[in-house]
Parts: structure tokens; sequence; C-alpha cells
């Protein structure tokens, strides 16, 4: 009798800490796909950044063009 019982609570037990590390386990699988998705998202926005960068130089470079063909007059 002793045995079962010994034998259900070490299942019991067992089972318990199974579960435990597997739910670990997957919160930081969960965490470091967040962490991959911001840093995808991280390097999309610097890249849209410069490109936002250069894109108001040419700008810039086409307003000073425009009023050089204006000679200088508004």
């Amino acid at each position: 009798m002793d045995t079962v019982l010994i034998t259900t609570v070490a299942s019991a037990l067992s089972s318990m800490a199974t579960w435990f590390v597997a739910r670990k386990k997957r919160n930081n699988d969960f965490i470091a796909e967040l962490q991959s998705s911001i840093d995808l998202l991280s390097e999309r926005n610097r890249k849209l950044l410069e490109e936002n960068l250069e894109l108001r130089k040419k700008v810039v470079d086409l307003e000073v063009y425009i009023h050089s063909l204006k000679g200088g007059r508004k």
C-alpha cells in the first residue's frame, strides 16, 4: 500500500515538475520570438529613417535648384 502511495505521489510531482519546465520553456521561446520581431522592426525602422533623410536632402537640393532657376526671386 505504501509503495502505491509513494509511486502515485512521485508520479504527480514528476508531472508537475515537467509541466513547470515546459511552461518556462514556452514562455522563454515566446519572449525570444518577441525579441526577434522587435529587432526586425527596429532594423526596418532604421532603414526607413535613412531613406527619409535621403529624400529630405533631395527635396532641399531641388528647392535650391528651383530657386536658382528663378534667378533668386520668390
